[in-house]
């Protein structure tokens, strides 16, 4: 940690990194905590902000399907809805005209479909959450 300070998305890096090394209860618990922080953020994400903002949709996603995902399809289906979940705050609090962070989030979007399979998770439940969040959907995710 030490070498990574003033680095904070390297912080949240090594964070990560050491929570996963407890295994897949101590990762989806670090995602969890970043995914909070990021739905409550409230600062404005000028143009100059977006570069590195963008490894962290990333990150978090990478954590879900290669730490999470192996051991809790269910719980990593659940993280990945509350990644995507987060695209439209932080979409309409940042200066976005390259489309780049839209498309990191659309990845992650693009993964729930496999999640829920892998977790069996039944038909119905998941039309009526895609209907939801398509409705509520400011920014095309």
């Amino acid at each position: 940690m030490a070498v990574s300070k003033g680095n904070a998305a390297a912080q949240r890096q090594l964070r990560l990194a050491l929570a996963g090394s407890g295994g897949a209860d101590g990762t989806a618990r670090a995602v969890t905590q970043q995914l909070i922080r990021i739905g409550q953020a409230k600062t404005w994400l000028g143009w100059q902000k977006i570069k590195p903002l963008l490894a962290e949709p990333e990150v978090q996603r990478r954590a879900i399907l290669d730490v999470v995902a192996p051991a809790d399809p269910g719980e990593a289906f659940e993280l990945m809805w509350c990644l995507v979940g987060c695209a439209d705050g932080v979409l309409a609090r940042s200066d976005d005209g390259s489309g780049r962070l839209a498309e990191a989030f659309h990845a992650a979007a693009e993964d729930l479909g496999p999640l829920a399979q892998r977790a069996a998770l039944p038909s119905e439940v998941l039309a009526n959450r895609a209907v939801l969040a398509l409705i509520d959907d400011a920014h095309g995710i």
